[in-house]
């Protein structure tokens, strides 16, 4: 995660930050939120993939390389599918955008599922978070 080091903490900020985008206020550090959400996330993810359901809202839309389904458990029960059992990233750029009321966030890099795993792909990731940090939509794809 070389785009991250040493620039994010890992607390997300204790404001509510929706209003202030609602109202048009790019004053506000979005592309800051974007790169403490994607530390959080991706430091959990990494570490044990389960304990990321904390970030996805119950009713996310969730896109999985063309497989679709609402909730992270379905995405769960895809991933025992494919027999994942954890994910290595080495992320390269994030792009974010913010959105009424929400913060668009596009994340691309490399991927590894299972450790031993020789095969790393290349991957597109891309939130769309509230307010609350919670994922409304996710949509990830290999490339």
């Amino acid at each position: 995660m070389s785009y991250y080091k040493g620039i994010l903490s890992h607390n997300f900020p204790n404001q509510k930050w929706c209003t202030m985008i609602s109202k048009n206020n790019f004053n506000i550090d979005y592309k800051k939120l974007g790169g403490q959400f994607c530390s959080k996330y991706y430091s959990i993810h990494t570490n044990n993939y389960f304990n990321a359901s904390y970030f996805f809202d119950n009713a996310c839309k969730i896109t999985y390389n063309g497989y679709e389904c609402y909730g992270y458990n379905m995405l769960l029960n895809k991933y025992k599918d494919l027999n994942i059992t954890c994910f290595e990233y080495d992320l390269t750029e994030a792009d974010c955008q913010p959105l009424k009321n929400e913060l668009l966030i596009n994340v691309i890099g490399k991927i590894r599922a299972n450790q031993n795993n020789d095969i790393i792909y290349n991957f597109s990731e891309t939130f769309i978070i509230n307010c609350y940090y919670k994922i409304s939509n996710y949509v990830f794809r290999i490339l």
